[in-house]
């Protein structure tokens, strides 16, 4: 959230918004579902399981991360004019 705050500033309240429905679902199905996994295949298959998908979430995290760094950066090199026909703030 700190990052989006910081790095996000012509969408911000949307990328807020997505950030904290995607942990808010991610926290309530998580557990459930690596308990489910867990139960029926074992818990090493289910703890391995959650190792893989927070490794998917944490390469997700970096690109995305690049991917907003690069955005702000091309924002940044607009000139006075484009950012006040948009409507940011300088």
């Amino acid at each position: 959230m700190t990052l989006l705050g910081r790095y996000v500033r012509h969408a911000q309240p949307l990328a807020l918004a997505a950030a904290s429905g995607g942990g808010g679902a991610g926290a309530m199905i998580f557990p459930f579902a690596i308990a489910a996994v867990a139960g029926r295949f074992g818990i090493a298959v289910g703890l391995a399981l959650s190792g893989a998908m927070t490794a998917v979430m944490l390469v997700l995290v970096i690109a995305l991360t690049g991917a907003v760094r690069r955005m702000d950066d091309q924002w940044s090199g607009c000139s006075r004019e484009r950012k006040e026909e948009h409507g940011s703030e300088t």
